[in-house]
């Protein structure tokens, strides 16, 4: 078995080589060897030196190409958390392809735990059954999206919550149960987040804030 890597260099394991040696012995690997190409006994050098090189250039070349197109796709989110990486993706997918990204400056980031109110104000409010997530827009045309992540690169949109509900000054409060019940039970849509470019993502998630 002949692997083969970067600088010149590939691994033979497990070959017994018969080569028109002068002296007709065998070059036998019965343990895995790393070599390169000029500490090869030169018979058996000009043996594997035609596939070799064919092979090695196009390893070299490919995997050169490969690692760099790789590390610069990654190296855009190395200073952000997993958690923000998934918000910026949320927020990319689901609110700035219909927003103007340019013009938000931030995106709030709000984690509600299981059992909190869905409407804060309300004293009847419904509770939400699991720990969700909001995000949000400094202002209201900016929009928002409430949800909850199912560890697999989905999550749950709760499409139902408003940007903010309304005080109960301005709102009837009366039926505010069954609202907030229907908002956390009705209308909740399970989404593939998809990973998009790493550096648009990185963009974003510079925007993400905590709020206190």
């Amino acid at each position: 078995m002949i692997r083969v890597y970067l600088n010149n260099t590939f691994y033979i394991s497990g070959v017994s080589l018969s080569c028109f040696l002068e002296d007709s012995s065998i070059f036998n690997i019965k343990s895995e060897v790393k070599l390169t190409l000029d500490k090869i006994p030169s018979p058996i050098r000009n043996f594997f030196k035609y596939s070799m090189e064919s092979v090695l250039i196009y390893s070299l070349t490919d995997s050169n190409e490969s690692h760099q197109s790789t590390d610069k796709n990654k190296s855009y989110l190395n200073n952000f958390s997993s958690e923000k990486i998934e918000y910026a993706r949320v927020w990319y997918q689901l609110i700035s392809t219909k927003n103007d990204l340019k013009g938000i400056r931030n995106v709030y980031v709000t984690k509600i735990p299981k059992g909190s109110k869905v409407n804060p104000q309300a004293q009847d409010s419904a509770v939400y059954k699991e720990d969700v997530v909001k995000l949000e827009a400094p202002m209201k045309a900016g929009g928002s999206v409430t949800y909850s992540s199912n560890g697999d690169g989905t999550i749950n949109v709760y499409n139902s919550i408003p940007y903010k509900w309304e005080s109960p000054q301005n709102s009837d409060y009366s039926q505010m149960d069954k609202i907030t019940k229907k908002a956390i039970e009705n209308n909740v849509e399970t989404i593939y987040i998809k990973p998009y470019d790493n550096k648009t993502v990185a963009k974003l998630a510079n925007k993400v804030k905590y709020n206190k």
